[in-house]
């Protein structure tokens, strides 16, 4: 029961039961024929406040924030900076998710086009191992990437249509300079050995 008038101060006639008052918790519950009842005085408990109330507005003040002994005033100029704060926390915090997102998006486009340059390798009978395609790789991308990003940022005629075919060109870019490095890492070891 919860009563705040004072009309019902006690779980007489009830076998379980909590009762809320305004000053007092009373729990009351029987357990193997005896009846226990635990009583709580609230008047002890220290609640620290929150309370709002309107600001003076010849101040400024939009708001008062009560909380405990600290007293907040909330002006306009206090909300703009507070926003100004967190557009740049969640700026920041955007940034560096992207900049992860696009770090692990490419460190994943080299490890499956590292599989690509395996093949490449074998059939132009270069002896390269994994480490150094996977080096290639990681070079070879470099451009691609770079080409995206002005594609991106800068006003290209055609863009749109560009921007469609994109994904293919990337990938037969990328796949050129993959094929170029291997054979150009064949080649020298060829003149080192010879």
């Amino acid at each position: 029961m919860l009563d705040t008038t004072g009309k019902i101060v006690s779980l007489d006639g009830y076998k379980n039961g909590i009762l809320i008052t305004k000053d007092k918790v009373i729990f009351k519950a029987a357990e193997g024929g005896r009846t226990k009842v635990e009583e709580y005085d609230l008047s002890k408990v220290k609640i620290s406040p929150f309370i709002v109330k309107s600001g003076d507005a010849q101040r400024g003040e939009l708001l008062h924030l009560t909380i405990g002994k600290k007293i907040l005033s909330i002006t306009k100029n206090s909300i703009d900076k507070a926003g100004n704060v967190i557009s740049l926390l969640v700026f920041a915090i955007m940034v560096l998710f992207m900049f992860g997102l696009f770090l692990n998006t490419k460190l994943f486009q080299i490890f499956i086009f590292s599989l690509v340059s395996l093949i490449i390798n074998s059939l132009s009978s270069g002896r390269l191992k994994y480490v150094y395609l996977l080096n290639i790789g990681t070079y070879a991308i470099t451009v691609p990437t770079v080409v995206s990003v002005f594609l991106i940022l800068f006003p290209v005629t055609g863009k749109q249509t560009l921007l469609k075919l994109w994904p293919l060109f990337y990938i037969l870019l990328y796949l050129v300079f993959l094929y170029l490095a291997i054979v150009r890492c064949k080649q020298a070891e060829e003149s080192q050995a010879a």
